[in-house]
């Protein structure tokens, strides 16, 4: 699990949330009030719908890009849960939430590491 304190706030420009993509090499960045866990922002959003759509990255903002997810898990859960839950709702990506408040991120590619059976029956 990548320990994340917060995210970015919805007014982030997108130009700043792709900078935060890049520097932690994910393909997505939490987005959050405060604390409290909102959504994503994904990689392939950006590239569809503000740069190949003629918009200005620096001008538009997290908000407009915002993909709620209803998945999460606590801190208390296993790789099992979290498999199971990424493969119900077929994300790669999963908000680690500790009543509501975003405490990091678990991604397919941390599982693959921490077991290869695992990410193999996620990606099935």
């Amino acid at each position: 699990m990548r320990r994340q304190a917060a995210g970015v706030p919805p007014s982030t420009p997108v130009v700043e949330a792709a900078r935060k993509m890049r520097e932690l090499g994910s393909e997505a960045v939490a987005v959050c009030d405060g604390d409290r866990f909102l959504g994503f922002v994904w990689d392939h959003d950006i590239v569809s719908c503000v740069v190949a759509g003629g918009s200005s990255a620096s001008r538009t903002r997290c908000r407009s890009l915002l993909r709620t997810l209803e998945a999460s898990i606590s801190p208390e859960s296993d790789l099992i849960q979290a498999a199971m839950i990424m493969a119900e709702n077929h994300v790669r990506l999963l908000p680690v939430l500790d009543r509501g408040r975003l405490v990091g991120l678990l991604s397919v590619e941390y599982m693959a590491e921490a077991s290869e059976v695992f990410a193999g029956a996620i990606l099935a």
